[in-house]
């Protein structure tokens, strides 16, 4: 897991100068408050569309097992729909 870590600490480390780049210059010419909206509403709108990829859905299945038993577990005729 070290491996891991690193790498996501580093892509971090990246990231933070890089966002300061793009997002600085746009700051002085742009409200903040509409920089906020506008990220908020990409952000809601890519995780509503990645709720329905069914890509996604597949590799989600595939990596949990307990996934798979929720989504193939079949209603008994005496279930009340629970």
């Amino acid at each position: 897991m070290g491996r891991v870590f690193s790498v996501l600490a580093m892509m971090s480390s990246v990231m933070m100068p890089l966002g300061m780049v793009l997002w600085g210059p746009l700051a002085d010419v742009m409200a903040i408050e509409w920089m906020l909206v506008g990220t908020g509403v990409f952000l809601f709108l890519t995780g509503f569309v990645f709720t329905f990829d069914k890509t996604m859905l597949q590799a989600g299945r595939q990596s949990d097992p307990e996934v798979n038993r929720h989504f193939d577990a079949q209603p008994q005729s005496g279930d009340a729909g629970a």
